[in-house]
């Protein structure tokens, strides 16, 4: 009778450990499965964060303005224009010297008919250009 009673313990504890183990089993798939999921989940976050950062970086890229390389084309200078004498602050010296420049004056023209700086300015420009011509 001990026997019988120690034989029925011991099936119903092996039994038990095979309840133990499927319900681990099936606990570990359920795992698995939401394991699956959220790491899915996770991968489609990053991809639209990592879309969002290409939007702005292209954005970046549409804002800086590009360098055009090619070489610039040079345009005969146009006759000069006759401009009056300019007398006033050092912005007005600037913009007239900016002025007789557009309008194709050479130095000599700039440095007489501006006063201030931009007579000094003019004055460089000429002795910079007469150095590269020697040299």
């Amino acid at each position: 009778m001990i026997q019988e009673l120690m034989q029925n313990a011991l099936a119903v504890a092996v039994l038990m450990l095979g309840l133990v183990v499927a319900l681990e089993l099936r606990s570990l798939r359920r795992l698995r499965g939401g394991l699956a999921r959220d790491v899915e989940r996770l991968f489609e976050q990053l991809d639209l964060v990592r879309f969002d950062g290409q939007r702005v970086v292209d954005a970046q890229r549409a804002d800086v303005p590009r360098i055009d390389t090619r070489p610039a084309v040079r345009t005969a200078p146009t006759a000069p224009v006759a401009l009056p004498m300019v007398q006033g602050s050092v912005a007005a010296d600037y913009v007239a010297a900016g002025q007789f420049a557009a309008g194709g004056a050479n130095a000599t023209d700039i440095a007489r008919r501006s006063a201030g700086e931009a007579r000094v300015l003019a004055a460089l420009q000429k002795m910079r250009n007469e150095r590269g011509t020697t040299h």
